[in-house]
């Protein structure tokens, strides 16, 4: 006999949901989130224009993956960047503004993550009321307001990291229906889709949940999990696979800057203080876990293991740690909910308390712990009980250094600015009619080519420093700024030109000079990335172009001055001299090279392996690898010869006209220069497809070049071997999930998929299928029965292996050693080197025993009689250094350690090495940096430091060193 009482503990449940729901929208108010206005704040406001252009241009022509013409002389838009939020904002839009669909969907993973917590907590079976408590914890990561950039809490998203919070809200979930699912041996498909999302919304969490998964390999039932596993990976695989496989297929295309953010990381990276409470509570459930041998509290301890190699791993595929941290806090807060729910299992009225815990973390992450105490103390007659706190932690940090709000939330503080000032939009704000005006002004503008803007720090009273980025929804221009700065080839460049135009701008961190501010340099980059107005800001700046040649004052309005520029410039133009062929894997490192070089007007050509056609249309020839050339009158250099190249490059004569016409993904071009290499002023990709000519090239810094074979030209953004399979794959995948999903159904499962099955012979497949799973599962228990009898001799052979990868690493040192020996002139007796120094330089004062630091490179006005600095005119030295010849050397620089005015380039044999910069620790140092292989093609190489500021007073470095393994010359 069913009761009509109500489930206490299901409502307790659903107000504990509610109660959480009803706290984000005190601060998202419906009045900012339904209001049509422009989004702006951090990267967030630029991030309304893929939306725009998604909406407006690729979904109309059937694609989510394009080419977006006004960002950085073009970027492959989605191409390297996560398509779903902005599809669900252009789904939304056909019913609303998209200004509003794009507000809704940037918070969607704030609102979705207590749900999601919720949600992984019952599917893994953890019991009333955990899931319940799960969810009210999840507040604690999203309000946590010591960083901003990472990713999982509300500054990060309101900065523009929407597409990983909402990834990471779905991981959350998929952590809990994959251990459902694999426990029930059901749900491949929807766990495959949800999988999927994962991937397509976020990659970092998408490798997260990949080792996460391992766990299943390492419990029971390995033979079935694995087939579990491997059904959910590849039916995501097919899904994901129109962005996945040409993602990989054309990641040498991105242009990912090395990670100047971050450096190794320390312990404060794997633990929030804030967290400590939640850490015990977490601790006691791994122990009751541990003693009761609890597969959910393994699986989430592998979890965390897993986020703790990543973090200490990742940076050897060049990807950033800091994107797993928000996992690895947010993990022991479901551990932590866990614990109490176990407490609470005798307590009576158990049903309270998900409420009580649930409102005492919000008041907790709202108010602080010195709110909780006022709250508690006020309802216990003690008013001032909050006020006694602060006093005294204040004091406690006076004496110590570290109080007790170091390890405890204290409450909310700039989120609820951060969030009016995002979602009360760009009309708001008190430069919108200027930018609305200087807007009109370009739309409306008579030259054709693209905007250019000096780099400042004062665009963010318009609502984003990044305003213009979202320049072109308004003005239908292109501009060389963008946001989804690694998508484009032209990234480097682009700040390279930065620094020639503005005051003060940020720099990456490439492998390429950083130039200082000079316009007559900056009007010739301009020029290659035809850029025909640009947008000062500074005074200064205003000022020098005011009196500049080349620069024409066009209009003034507030702060703002536009000049034209390059109004001769074309997108598409004939080279003022010959191309010269580069055969090279290389060839980034080139562009970056002949970017900082005197010879711009000299265009390199890339190609990995020459074609007939190419030998013949280039008769300068740079070889950066083994290649075998019949003789044709061509002139063959090699790369330490790039000067001599490019210097005997002839000039053109150009006598020919060349009309154009852009569009989005196109680019008309009729010309009467057949047979001369055109120059097409737009970012390089793999897609650019060419009629009227015979291929397209990669031409330096990152455009490309034709050479057109008829009057009519015609280059396309088209398709890849890569993007067809891709789309192949996904296509195959949703029909899988359609068809699944018609199978649910009684009268279709009944009716046409059985006769189907009959059609494919499905008996028979299955049969064998079964069959060959069943001969798989056999011969996985052999190989570990025999393990397991034989293990001596499996010992045995591990030790085997690793003394002969040690013979083979002993020799191979060995042989190096050999040939460093050979080149001191060692013949007879024993030297031993053990990895010490081979070679020193002294550059100056000796610090180890006075404990002094000196001035090595003075660029200032310096006082050279002074015996604690080395004078060096021009701001670098030079020294020559021995090394093993072929081998990997490593150079030790030991330098005073001080962030500010003691940074400098590194270059070896001339190139451009790396950039040397201190952490601001105050103290000697030792720098190491690795040389490799391709400059040790002799016994010594030339090293050269040089000063980056050269208005600072110098550079304090002391000695260098080589060093080498450990080398015995007999």
């Amino acid at each position: 006999m069913s009761s009509n009482k109500p489930d206490l503990k299901s409502v307790a449940d659903c107000v504990s949901l509610l109660m959480v729901f009803a706290f984000l929208l005190l601060f998202f108010t419906p009045e900012l989130m339904l209001s049509s206005t422009t989004t702006t704040g951090g990267d967030m406001g630029s991030h309304f224009a893929p939306a725009h252009y998604l909406k407006n241009y690729l979904l109309p022509h059937g694609k989510l993956i394009g080419w977006y013409p006004h960002w950085m002389a073009g970027t492959p838009m989605f191409q390297f960047y996560f398509v779903p939020p902005y599809l669900l904002m252009s789904v939304l839009s056909s019913i609303m503004s998209l200004e509003v669909a794009f507000k809704l969907v940037t918070v969607l993973g704030i609102f979705l993550l207590p749900f999601a917590s919720y949600f992984c907590m019952r599917a893994m079976g953890f019991r009333f009321p955990a899931p319940a408590i799960a969810a009210g914890f999840a507040t604690l990561l999203l309000f946590n307001e010591t960083y901003s950039q990472w990713g999982g809490n509300i500054p990060s998203t309101l900065a523009g990291e929407f597409s990983y919070i909402l990834s990471f809200s779905l991981t959350i979930l998929l952590i809990g229906t994959l251990y459902m699912g694999i426990e029930r041996n059901r749900y491949v498909v929807p766990n495959a889709v949800l999988l999927a999302l994962v991937v397509l919304t976020h990659i970092y969490t998408g490798i997260f949940i990949t080792a996460a998964a391992l766990f299943f390999l390492l419990v029971g039932g390995r033979s079935r999990n694995l087939a579990y596993l491997f059904k959910v990976f590849f039916l995501a695989g097919l899904i994901s696979g129109f962005w996945t496989i040409p993602l990989l297929a054309k990641i040498g295309f991105s242009a990912a800057p090395k990670d100047v953010f971050y450096g190794f990381p320390s312990l404060d990276r794997f633990i929030n203080p804030k967290f400590t409470l939640f850490y015990f509570l977490a601790a006691a459930s791994v122990g009751v876990g541990i003693k009761n041998k609890d597969r959910r509290i393994m699986y989430l301890l592998w979890a965390i293991f897993s986020l703790t190699v990543l973090i200490l791993f990742i940076k050897y595929v060049n990807l950033l740690y800091i994107r797993f941290t928000p996992l690895i806090y947010f993990i022991p807060l479901l551990m932590a909910a866990e614990t109490l729910g176990q407490v609470s299992r005798n307590l009576k009225a158990r049903w309270l308390l998900p409420l009580i815990v649930v409102l005492f973390t919000l008041i907790w992450v709202n108010y602080g712990v010195s709110g909780v105490i006022s709250e508690v103390g006020t309802s216990m007659g003690f008013k001032d009980a909050g006020l006694w706190f602060t006093k005294a932690d204040s004091r406690v940090t006076e004496l110590t250094g570290v109080g007790f709000s170091n390890f405890v939330s204290t409450g909310v503080t700039y989120i609820p600015s951060w969030i009016k000032w995002n979602y009360e939009g760009l009309e708001a704000k008190e430069g919108y009619e200027t930018f609305m005006e200087l807007n009109d002004y370009l739309r409306q503008g008579n030259l054709s080519g693209r905007v250019d803007f000096e780099y400042s720090d004062t665009y963010n009273r318009f609502g984003t420093p990044r305003l213009f980025e979202v320049s072109p929804v308004f003005s239908d221009r292109s501009v060389m700024e963008s946001l989804l700065l690694e998508s484009s080839l032209t990234f480097p460049f682009f700040y390279y030109m930065q620094r020639e135009m503005s005051q003060t701008a940020w720099w990456p961190g490439f492998p390429i000079e950083m130039p200082s501010f000079d316009p007559d340099s900056g009007l010739e980059s301009l020029r290659i990335y035809n850029v025909q107005y640009f947008v000062a800001v500074s005074e200064k700046t205003k000022e020098v172009l005011d009196e500049k040649e080349g620069f024409r004052l066009l209009k003034e309005m507030g702060e703002f001055r536009i000049y034209a520029v390059n109004e001769d410039s074309q997108y598409v133009e004939v080279p003022e001299r010959e191309p010269v062929l580069v055969v090279t894997d290389d060839w980034k490192t080139f562009c970056y090279d002949w970017f900082s070089s005197g010879h711009r007007d000299v265009p390199l050509v890339f190609t990995p392996y020459p074609s007939e056609y190419d030998l013949s249309n280039f008769r300068i020839i740079v070889l950066d690898k083994p290649v075998i050339l019949e003789d044709g009158g061509r002139q063959i250099f090699y790369p330490e010869e790039m000067e001599a190249a490019l210097n005997s490059s002839p000039s053109i004569e150009v006598g020919c006209s060349v009309e154009e016409k852009l569009t989005e993904e196109e680019i008309r071009i009729k010309t009467d220069c057949i047979g001369r290499p055109l120059l097409v002023k737009v970012s390089y990709f793999p897609n650019w497809r060419v009629e009227g000519a015979e291929k397209v090239y990669m031409a330096s810094p990152s455009i490309m070049l034709i050479i057109p074979e008829r009057e009519e030209v015609r280059l396309y953004y088209g398709e890849t071997l890569a993007d067809q399979v891709g789309n192949i794959s996904s296509i195959l995948g949703i029909v899988i999930v359609f068809y699944w999903l018609l199978t649910r159904n009684r009268r279709f499962r009944e009716g046409i998929h059985l006769r189907l099955l009959g059609f494919m012979g499905y008996e028979r497949v299955n049969g064998f299928i079964e069959e060959s799973k069943s001969r798989f599962r056999d011969w996985i228990e052999v190989v570990i029965l025999r393990a397991e009898k034989n293990w001596k001799i499996l010992l045995l052979a591990v030790v085997l292996l690793i003394i002969l990868s040690g013979a083979f690493v002993y020799l191979n040192e060995r042989r190096a050693c050999d040939v460093f020996c050979r080149s001191r002139g060692f013949s007879h007796g024993e030297k031993y080197l053990r990895s010490e120094v081979i070679d020193h330089f002294d550059l100056g004062f000796a610090h180890v025993g006075d404990n002094k630091k000196h001035d090595l490179i003075c660029t200032a006005a310096c006082d050279e009689s002074r015996d604690d600095m080395v004078y060096v005119s021009g701001g670098f030295v030079e020294f020559d250094m021995s090394i093993v010849q072929g081998e990997d050397n490593t150079l030790i620089l030991t330098m005073w350690d001080n962030a500010n005015c003691r940074s400098g380039d590194l270059y070896i044999n001339e190139r451009f090495a790396t950039r040397v910069v201190g952490n601001g620790k105050f103290n000697w140092k030792d720098f190491e940096f690795k040389i490799d292989k391709k400059y040790a093609d002799s016994s010594k190489i030339r090293v050269r430091l040089e000063h980056v500021d050269r208005e600072c007073y110098g550079w304090d470095v002391s000695d260098a060193y080589i060093r080498v393994p450990d080398c015995i010359c007999y």
